[in-house]
């Protein structure tokens, strides 16, 4: 890797830590939209393995899918607090 990629991959993460700054734990996001911690935890740790065990084509596949499930499970609870903001308990609505 090139130092100018190095560069932009720490300001990425950089970046990412800045406007992760007070934001709930992951386990607030996972239990508001009715997914165990735990399992979820599980399901990380087997991805995780499985990449040191792949090609490396399938491995950069099976961590592009787990970013798009980080980015997913933030977007439906970002959308579901806004949705409680605007509309109240939610409670009322199954499947929302």
């Amino acid at each position: 890797m090139d130092n100018k990629r190095s560069k932009d991959l720490i300001d990425l993460h950089d970046y990412l830590d800045t406007i992760g700054e007070g934001r709930p734990p992951i386990g607030v996001f996972l239990k508001e939209l009715g997914i165990d911690p735990q399992t979820m935890s599980d399901c990380v740790a087997n991805a995780a393995r499985c990449t040191n065990i792949v090609v490396p084509e399938a491995a950069i596949e099976i961590v592009n899918v787990l970013f798009k499930i980080g980015v997913t499970i933030g977007y439906k609870y970002a959308i579901k607090k806004e949705m409680e903001r605007e509309f109240g308990d939610l409670k009322e609505f199954p499947g929302i």
